[in-house]
């Protein structure tokens, strides 16, 4: 004799009038859409997730204020999470400078940072350079080839 699962009758009577797929819906919805302010972000109960978090909306209030960013770097408590939070804002906000590099504890991270902003031609295009490699065309002529033996 087989046995049914019996479910609590507050879950059924959720389901009852729904289509299945959407409390699946409304599940992947809420789970993708967070605080997407440093005050929704600073309600968080978890410092952890306070952090995360204030990681993903940092690059956009760094572009949007370099002073407000800095003040959400600071409430970062993970040191992990803040070092990538500067390095991503040097990569992707201001590459032409090493101040947020200075930032950065991880010694590896803090040397990254520094040859991305020791390297222009990695940035160009960020700050408005061309930045797409050579200009069209047949290569500039050089010498020639090399000297050697001839046939």
């Amino acid at each position: 004799m087989a046995v049914e699962p019996r479910t609590p009758e507050v879950v059924t009577q959720a389901y009852r009038g729904c289509r299945p797929w959407t409390l699946a819906l409304v599940v992947f919805v809420a789970a993708c859409s967070g605080p997407s302010t440093m005050e929704g972000c600073a309600a968080l109960g978890s410092t952890g997730d306070r952090d995360e978090c204030y990681a993903s909306i940092a690059v956009d209030v760094f572009r949007e204020d370099l002073d407000q960013g800095e003040e959400l770097a600071r409430g970062i408590v993970d040191p992990t999470i803040r070092d990538f939070v500067y390095l991503t804002v040097t990569r992707e906000v201001d590459p032409s400078t090493p101040r947020w590099c200075d930032q950065i504890r991880e010694p590896a991270l803090a040397s990254r940072c520094r040859v991305l902003v020791s390297r222009p031609h990695l940035h160009r295009e960020l700050l408005g350079g061309e930045g797409k490699g050579p200009p069209p065309g047949p290569p500039p002529r050089g010498p020639g080839p090399p000297p050697g033996p001839t046939r």
